[in-house]
């Protein structure tokens, strides 16, 4: 009896040693658990920017001298929202007057006037070229004239361009003439010619740059027109 009672407790002491001993290894460790996510605030609206007439305006820096001794500010260009314009490097001659002047064009431009000028003459409109291409040096040669014969350079702006600021520069631009009427006036747009050029220029790419009332401030010129390569 008392061997037996031996026993059982020895048992009993054996199984609970093993109930409580420590795991063998190390104890692997808990996996973080993820905070969760903020809630998106409200997107900020853009802002919307600005642009004012002389933002990212700039003067090729060859041209400065020759604007300051003409008496051109960068200020008037600004207030005539102008542009620098490029001279074109490929040009092709459209017309030779009688004297042998030759009016140049980009090639492109040409075939468009020559297209535009044979339609004029089937419809019975003679038209021709008083000016086409235009370098900057011309340029300034004819803002020159115009101030040793008097006029002050406010004056010369409102029909001449700036050196450098012309669209003759693209050799885009023709200043056309036909016969009856004086060259380079407003009394253009009272002749057959210009009606024509109203209905139908557009149909070669052509548009009028000065219209009246025109943001640059020139004064009209209904001879002055511009491929701006859109035939419609």
């Amino acid at each position: 009896m008392t061997f037996r009672l031996i026993a059982v407790l020895l048992f009993g002491v054996a199984v609970a040693g093993c109930a409580t001993a420590p795991p063998a290894g190390p104890v692997p460790p808990r996996e973080p658990v993820p905070e969760p996510m903020p809630e998106p605030g409200p997107v900020a609206p853009e802002t919307e920017t600005k642009v004012t007439p002389d933002d990212d305006f700039t003067v090729d820096p060859g041209l400065i001298p020759v604007l300051a001794d003409l008496g051109i500010t960068k200020q008037m260009l600004i207030d005539k929202r102008l542009r620098p314009v490029a001279e074109a490097t490929e040009l092709v001659v459209v017309q030779t007057d009688p004297d042998g002047r030759r009016h140049e064009l980009t090639p492109v431009a040409a075939d468009a006037y020559r297209a535009m000028h044979a339609a004029a003459a089937d419809d019975g409109i003679v038209i021709g070229i008083v000016s086409a291409f235009r370098s900057v040096a011309r340029q300034v040669q004819l803002v020159r004239r115009k101030l040793d014969s008097g006029e002050t350079i406010e004056q010369v702006l409102a029909l001449s361009a700036p050196p450098g600021f012309s669209e003759h520069h693209s050799g885009r631009v023709v200043d056309l003439m036909t016969p009856g009427s004086a060259v380079l006036e407003a009394d253009f747009a009272d002749t057959a010619a210009y009606r024509w050029l109203e209905a139908n220029a557009k149909r070669f790419g052509f548009v009028l740059s000065y219209p009246e009332n025109n943001p640059e401030g020139y004064l009209f010129e209904p001879w002055h027109w511009r491929y701006d390569g859109t035939a419609r």
